[in-house]
This record gives C-alpha cells, sequence and structure tokens, in this order.
C-alpha cells in the first residue's frame, strides 16, 4: 500500500509504503500479506532448501514465525537469504542457537533435548516490570484476577514443573515490586499449582 496520509504533531505526513499504523484494519492487512508472501516463499520456493524444514512444519502469528529445520546452520542462513530475496520491504530476522538448539517464539522459548520439545517462559532483555497496579482505578477483581492469571499463564507455558515453580517465584516477586499483597499473591499461586497442566494447555 502507499500513500497512507497520518498527522503528528500537527504536522501531515505520508508514509510511503505499508499499511497504516495503528489502524484496526492493519493486523488483518498485515495477516493477509504475509499469508501471501508465505505462500510464495514455500511453494514457488527453492526445493532443496525448503525440503529443509522439518514435514513442513512453519507456523506464523502475523509476522512472527516458527519453525522446525533439519539442515545445517549454513544452509538455514542460506534459507534466510533466499527468503529476504523474495520481496523488497521485508526482511527475516532470525534468533536462535544451534549448539543448544533453542529459540524464542513470542513469549515462549523453546529448546530440543534429548528428542524432547522443552518449553519456558521467554523475557525480552528489554522487559520492563509494568503489571497494573492494585492502586489504579479498576474493579477490585481486576487486579486481584493479575496474579491468577500471570501464574496460569506460566502453568501453561513452561513444560518442567520445577522450573515452573521456579517462574513463579520470580513471578512473586515482580508482582511484590509492584505493590501487590503477598497473601493475593499466595492465594493465586495455590489455585495454579492445583490446576492440572494437561487440562491447562487444552
Amino acid at each position: 500500500m502507499y500513500c497512507n496520509v497520518f498527522v503528528f504533531d500537527g504536522i501531515v505526513y505520508q508514509q510511503m509504503f505499508g499499511t497504516a499504523m495503528g489502524t484496526k484494519s492493519a493486523p488483518t492487512f498485515a495477516n493477509l500479506f504475509m499469508g501471501a508472501l508465505e505462500y510464495v516463499i514455500l511453494k514457488n520456493g527453492t526445493t532443496k532448501l525448503t525440503s529443509l524444514i522439518y514435514e513442513n512444519f512453519w507456523k506464523r502469528f502475523i509476522d512472527d514465525i516458527f519453525l522446525l529445520w533439519i539442515g545445517t546452520e549454513s544452509e538455514f542462513e542460506d534459507f534466510m537469504k533466499y527468503i529476504n530475496s523474495v520481496h523488497p520491504h521485508i526482511k527475516f530476522t532470525a534468533t536462535y542457537n544451534f549448539a543448544t538448539k533453542t529459540v524464542p517464539f513470542l513469549d515462549v522459548l523453546v529448546t530440543v533435548r534429548d528428542g524432547k520439545i522443552i518449553t519456558d517462559l521467554y523475557r525480552k532483555p528489554s522487559a520492563t516490570v509494568q503489571y497494573l497496579l492494585p492502586t489504579s482505578c479498576h474493579p477490585g477483581h481486576v487486579t486481584r484476577n493479575i496474579p491468577f492469571s500471570l501464574g496460569y499463564r506460566i502453568l501453561r507455558i513452561v513444560s518442567d514443573h520445577g522450573t515452573m515453580l521456579k517462574r513463579l517465584d520470580e513471578l512473586r516477586e515482580m508482582l511484590i515490586s509492584r505493590h501487590y499483597s503477598p497473601n493475593v499473591i499466595e492465594s493465586a499461586f495455590e489455585r495454579v499449582k492445583k490446576i492440572d497442566r494437561n487440562l491447562a494447555l487444552q
């Protein structure tokens, strides 16, 4: 798309290409665009490189992609060069560690260990603790439910029980730093610990 016009600080600007930022249609348009680009990459791509995606396991959330690669790191770098040549304005980056077989995807850290997929919570290095303060003007039940919701999220993301308990301890410290009541936190976490993870994942 071209010629999107927007106003900032009283000045009219023209966005040279891409969907207008902040509009309701932007995520839908981006999703459709990336779907079309994905089709070109996977269907019209080089057979040798795309065949190294394990059982065609390529999953995308808008513009974030998770795939399982069975080739070498050098072949993956060639694949990245290929997909970055498909469109002049769309450039992909990849965050991974071939040695540890680890990759972050959204808020999940995925590791392949001993033939199993292990998941853990991923926080960007730039992440800050900005949970809603309990003193906000929201109804009380909203802030009382935040520790449970965040704990439940950890239960679903973290596949190892011991690591999950460690992440809850870290979350406890973050919530206390935001002035949440230790009693509210403990009550929420006890509820989380009683939930069967398999049921939570459904």
